[in-house]
């Protein structure tokens, strides 16, 4: 997988929550389903994450976000 392509994967695990909980549950049949290419090493990453670490993730970059949002605002 290139990084492009990558890069678009996990921008969309972090702010899509149906396509991250479909890719949590079934990695294989989610990428297929969504034409990523198939990369064995990156679907038994995925299978190493568990929801609770994902959604922590999201939180932690919607806080990121929203700070840095304030700051450019002040």
């Amino acid at each position: 997988m290139d990084k492009k392509t990558f890069e678009g994967l996990v921008g969309r695990a972090l702010t899509d929550k149906s396509f991250r909980e479909r890719l949590l549950k079934d990695p294989e049949e989610t990428l297929r389903q969504e034409g990523f290419p198939e990369d064995t090493l990156l679907i038994n990453s995925i299978k190493r994450i568990s929801a609770r670490d994902a959604e922590a993730l999201v939180d932690e970059f919607e806080k990121q976000l929203a700070s840095t949002t304030q700051q450019s605002a002040a």
